[in-house]
């Protein structure tokens, strides 16, 4: 998985800003993931650990990270891991 320095630090502030304002219960992770030219959503109750996805997509690049609310989630579909 490629990950810079420069995301790792932006992600952080991003938490730390996005949790002031709204309650953990009606927020969810998005994580983007992109391998062999197939992008795929990761969607995650908590903030994503770089080792958990290296281990769930280890040729993957981490494309996005963003946090959204629970009301925003597509209707039908696993919502663990939808496809785009």
């Amino acid at each position: 998985m490629t990950v810079s320095y420069e995301l790792l630090k932006r992600l952080d502030h991003k938490a730390e800003v996005l949790a002031q304002y709204k309650p953990a219960a009606v927020r969810e992770w998005v994580v983007v993931l992109t391998e062999n030219g197939k992008t795929r959503e990761l969607v995650m109750p908590m903030a994503p650990d770089l080792r958990t996805l290296a281990r769930i997509a280890p040729n993957a690049v981490l494309t996005e990270v963003h946090m959204r609310s629970k009301k925003s989630q597509p209707a039908g579909g696993n919502p663990f891991f939808a496809q785009n």
